[in-house]
């Protein structure tokens, strides 16, 4: 099929393509920067600007949409203007989507738009199912005018999906309720006895697929059959990790650090997943233990996990030896760390070979000494810092077919020299340092081995 995604570079978004590329379909992502879906999207797609998207040609041959588009409710606390953002991202998308449908998609079969659990508001221990009253709460009327825009549909087959709290390892809730678990300090929100209708991200992405190729029709909960307390869900966390709960954080504390919002992290709904069900879907995940123990890494204190992805055209075998080889690695850094490989104790890379650098911090000279502690060309290899600037580095780089290229996953885990302390100074500076480096490795790696092969499609 092919098949045009809004919001493709987004946590659900990516899983949704990496899927749907590695089925053969042809993918086109929509977007308000083209050269950002083009380098940050890890699957081959065609992206289509927002103001060329009623002059494209792409509409005719489109046969599914997945509209995913709208601005993270939680980013910013809310205010009149985060509001108005929160709906105008999601009405005026939503209306551009389906208005081009409409116009230039005579042969599309399936559409499938998001909306929100959110839509009903707070539900208390009653099941609730896609035939429950609705919330006129502010979440509850952005959704519903939501939804209004995506029945203007008159093509194809509708299917609007409401999400629940996602399961990810890469963002979404437990990236804001794992570090203080991890970190001994965490507890419930308020009493702990809201319900939280969860879904795991892989069977997320799923439902949204399952939508499309089946050309469903209609409105369906995506949420996993049995929800849980966020007392059940903290302690869960804290038992894989083995931690402990502390006290509850009181509503009133959370309100004063989150604002508004936090009167809809402490609502309590118990969506059923039923109807989805009765069309053929299975869940992968049906207990929050399964999920948690698939999504939280087992870390400790202040440790963090940074996940960066990649997409090249070329193979497995194609790739490899270039990140095999230790000189490339100053080729992919920022110049600003003027990053300098001093020695390599092997003539070719290997199990147990050490590698000497030299670098700069904020202008410091460090030493940084590695050592290969697995090598397996052309799937994964490992390295660990035996010295350095960090208290923990320990950096896997994967190597996997998808869509007749290669799609490179580089999993770090790390922590700063004096715990809590050195998280609390420094840690929102590492992680942007951090980031930053990957993201110039991702410019370097789309110059070498992914422009030339898109502009001579």
């Amino acid at each position: 099929m092919n098949i045009l995604i809004s919001g493709g570079t987004g946590l659900v978004g990516t899983e949704i393509g990496k899927k749907l590329a590695g089925k053969g379909h042809k993918l086109f992502i929509l977007t308000r920067s083209k050269e950002k879906a083009a380098k940050q999207c890890p699957f081959p797609n065609t992206p289509v600007s927002w103001d060329e998207l009623e002059s494209s040609n792409i509409g005719a041959d489109l046969e599914g949409i997945i509209n995913l588009a709208g601005t993270n409710i939680f980013e910013n606390r809310w205010n009149s203007e985060v509001k108005k953002k929160i709906h105008q991202s999601r009405i005026e998308s939503t209306r551009t989507l389906v208005n081009f449908a409409n116009q230039k998609c005579k042969n599309l079969k399936s559409f499938v738009s998001t909306s929100a659990v959110g839509i009903y508001g707070e539900a208390d221990e009653q099941m609730v199912t896609e035939e429950n009253s609705l919330s006129y709460s502010f979440l509850g009327q952005v959704c519903q005018d939501w939804e209004a825009e995506a029945k203007n549909l008159k093509v194809g087959n509708l299917s609007i999906v409401r999400v629940g709290i996602a399961f990810s390892e890469k963002g979404g809730a437990l990236e804001e309720m794992v570090p203080p678990i991890q970190a001994g300090v965490g507890g419930a929100l308020g009493d702990g006895k809201a319900y939280m209708s969860w879904i795991d991200i892989d069977d997320l992405s799923d439902i949204f697929i399952h939508c499309l190729e089946n050309s469903l029709t209609g409105t369906y909960n995506a949420t996993a059959p049995n929800p849980a307390t966020n007392q059940e869900i903290s302690k869960e966390i804290a038992n894989h990790l083995g931690t402990s709960l502390l006290m509850n954080v009181p509503f009133f504390a959370l309100r004063m650090v989150v604002g508004p919002v936090a009167k809809h992290l402490v609502e309590s709904q118990t969506i059923s997943s039923e109807k989805i069900q009765k069309t053929g879907f299975k869940f992968k995940y049906t207990n929050i233990k399964d999920s948690i123990k698939t999504r939280v890494p087992k870390l400790k204190g202040t440790q963090r996990r940074y996940i960066f992805e990649q997409w090249v055209p070329q193979s497995k075998e194609e790739i490899f030896p270039f990140f095999s080889e230790a000189k490339n690695l100053e080729r992919i850094t920022p110049d600003s760390l003027s990053f300098h490989i001093v020695s390599v104790s092997t003539d070719e890379i290997q199990e147990g070979t050490e590698i000497n650098y030299r670098l700069k911090v904020d202008g410091i000279p460090l030493k940084w000494k590695t050592i290969i502690q697995q090598w397996d060309p052309p799937h994964q290899f490992v390295d660990n810092q035996e010295k350095g600037p960090y208290r923990k580095w320990h950096h896997t780089h994967r190597f996997e077919e998808l869509a007749g290229g290669t799609l490179m996953t580089d999993q770090v885990d790390f922590e700063l020299p004096l715990g809590a302390l050195g998280y609390m100074a420094a840690g929102w500076k590492v992680l942007k340092d951090v980031n930053n480096i990957f993201e110039f490795r991702r410019e370097k790696i789309y110059d070498l081995y992914v422009k030339d092969k898109n502009q001579s499609r």
